[in-house]
């Protein structure tokens, strides 16, 4: 008897700890998920925000450079600018334009949206605050003001130097936010920070909630200014992140181990008897056959949840290429037509359009490879590398500016791989070397392959490009990172997802992708399609 309550009580406990252990790795995992779509929202709040922030400096400088040319003329003579583009901007309290002499001159705010108007005589006050303000800045610049009736204001204040006038701008940024930020990342709270000063609110953040639940970035404005904006999710979002299940795992594991180490005191308590031995077998099995349908479900219910991913993928994908491909004819039809009636600045907008279509058509198809890379179903054949290779280079290779590049394939050796993972890291890891090759007066890829001391095959493509820095060589593999030096200007076309679905197609194959080269001279990229008895696992 003490036998049996000594095992029963050693399993409950044994129990209880991995019990322990599983919640907290479930826990884990749900807060890890919830970090991520924390971080994925931030970042498209503030590439917005930044975007935005952008958009009216530059129309604050155009309404500049509008009374430069005419505040001198007579009225009667001003050129035709009414700050249309200023009027969708909410929070530009007033606009003041001080001439050479220092003395404020034309004063735009709401009830006067006009820039070719004259200073009033009840706006004179308020113009001689703001021009004091501005006095001692000689180029651009963001200043902090007292907050006005409750509102959060900055001053802005552009000083070009071409005629010794300056403008000077009053905004009041929970109105300009607010705005901006209106449709922006549901049930956050945010907030928007500025040299510790508060420029922006929205609702109430939760609290009580795990750290990485929150995240903060910074943003720099074309005027150089950092602007720090936090995300928190609020209680009622904080409450419907939580996963409920998560909340009985403990109690269910501690019940389900202290009734299984009772079954096991029970059942050495009855092993005399046989009966009871064989119906305690039968239960036992019983159990298992549930267990074994149990994971069987876990496992469809995985494969199906994997294959809704892919479908939402493509789907979200393909509507989005639509609009896309009617912009760029559009593009092209508008340029073929007025191309004559066109000045320079409006063809390099368009052209500038154009670009942003193309790299959105291109970031479409690297999401698409990614999804596929990550979820797509895995079986490996014989697969004839050399001539997979070689068809690829070519589809490449017709679309590539001058001069012409090189290929070298010698024998490659064949692989035990998945067919379409294997394409989908080809035409990436050959597409980055293309790029990479432009600009040099002799272009040459090569690919190889040799086997390596723990009997795998090693593939290589390597480039003579602009090379990868040493210190470099792990960090291309993060999404959204790049080949280029940090002093270099970033490649056109290069969306820093190439390497990442590489990595994702390797991974797959159960092998390792590591990076090696010169920086200015050459890069190497290597990858294996099947593990290595040695355990390394590079990326």
């Amino acid at each position: 008897m003490t036998t049996r309550l000594v095992v029963a009580v050693a399993l409950t406990l044994l129990l209880g700890v991995l019990t322990v252990q599983l919640s907290n790795f479930m826990r884990d995992t749900d807060n890890a998920r919830i970090a991520l779509i924390a971080e994925t929202e931030s970042y498209a709040t503030r590439s917005k925000l930044v975007r935005n922030v952008d958009a009216m400096l530059a129309a604050l400088r155009d309404a500049h450079d509008y009374w430069a040319a005419n505040a001198t003329l007579p009225p009667d003579q001003w050129a035709i600018y009414q700050g249309a583009d200023l009027e969708r901007f909410a929070g530009l309290v007033r606009i003041l334009w001080v001439d050479a002499g220092g003395q404020p001159r034309h004063l735009r705010t709401a009830g006067t949206p006009a820039l070719n108007l004259p200073l009033r005589e009840e706006d004179a006050g308020a113009a001689e605050v703001m021009r004091a303000a501005g006095a001692g800045v000689d180029s651009e610049a963001m200043l902090a003001t007292a907050a006005d009736g409750g509102d959060h204001r900055v001053r802005v204040v552009i000083n070009r130097g071409r005629t010794g006038g300056y403008l000077v701008a009053d905004i009041d940024t929970r109105a300009l936010f607010g705005a901006f930020l209106e449709d922006e990342s549901p049930g956050y709270a945010l907030a928007v920070e500025w040299r510790d000063q508060t420029l922006y609110e929205r609702d109430t953040p939760a609290s009580d909630i795990p750290a990485d639940w929150q995240r903060d970035g910074l943003i720099q404005t074309s005027m150089q200014s950092l602007l720090r904006v936090v995300h928190t999710p609020t209680a009622d979002l904080a409450e419907a992140l939580i996963t409920p299940a998560l909340m009985a795992v403990i109690p269910l594991g501690f019940a389900v181990s202290g009734l299984l180490g009772l079954l096991v005191y029970e059942n050495g308590r009855v092993n005399v008897k046989a009966d009871a031995a064989r119906k305690a077998e039968a239960e036992i099995a019983k159990l298992n056959r549930g267990l074994e349908g149990q994971v069987a479900a876990r496992t469809r219910e995985l494969a199906d949840r994997n294959a809704d991913l892919v479908t939402l993928t493509e789907s979200v994908t393909h509507d989005l290429r639509n609009p896309l491909n009617s912009i760029s004819v559009n593009l092209d039809l508008l340029a073929g037509r007025m191309d004559s009636r066109l000045d320079d600045e409006t063809r390099d907008a368009l052209g500038r359009l154009g670009s942003g279509v193309r790299q959105m058509s291109e970031i479409i198809e690297r999401v698409v490879g990614l999804s596929t890379a990550a979820y797509a179903t895995f079986e490996r054949k014989p697969l004839a590398m050399e001539k997979l290779v070689e068809d690829i280079f070519e589809r490449l290779h017709a679309a590539e500016p001058p001069p012409p590049v090189t290929l070298e394939t010698g024998e490659l050796p064949d692989a035990e791989a998945d067919e379409r993972l294997v394409g989908i890291l080809v035409l990436n890891l050959l597409s980055n070397a293309l790029r990479h090759t432009r600009g040099q007066d002799a272009r040459h890829i090569s690919v190889t392959g040799h086997r390596t001391e723990s009997g795998v095959t090693a593939y290589c493509v390597r480039d003579n490009g602009r090379g990868i820095d040493p210190a470099q060589a792990r960090r291309i593999f993060e999404p959204f990172e790049h080949f280029d030096d940090e002093d270099d200007e970033p490649r056109s076309g290069g969306l820093g997802l190439g390497l990442t679905i590489a990595t994702r197609a390797v991974k797959r194959h159960g092998g390792r992708i590591w990076a090696e080269g010169t920086r200015g001279s050459e890069a190497a990229i290597h990858f294996t399609l099947e593990p290595e008895d040695d355990g390394r696992r590079d990326a």
